[in-house]
């Protein structure tokens, strides 16, 4: 069966070979605090994304609500 290569070994080769390499045969890291600290960068950076889409959505919701209104006004409590 063949073995998939995934994007981030691309990466990885196309970055540094020898790290690529080394990652290849099963040698840990030595740079585990910076990984890490990548890793909650980029978690803290998903949660904001996520969150700009979540009041993106409330600010839709709210301006077709505040059309609804105007034209309920407009229709039903104009004399």
């Amino acid at each position: 069966m063949a073995r998939i290569t995934r994007a981030s070994e691309l990466n990885a080769f196309t970055y540094c070979r020898k790290a690529w390499w080394y990652q290849q045969h099963g040698y840990p890291s030595r740079n585990v605090a910076a990984l890490r600290a990548g890793e909650d960068l980029h978690s803290k950076h998903g949660r904001q994304i996520r969150l700009t889409g979540y009041i993106r959505t409330s600010a839709y919701i709210l301006i077709f609500l505040g059309m609804i209104l105007i034209l309920g006004w407009f229709l039903f409590l104009q004399p």
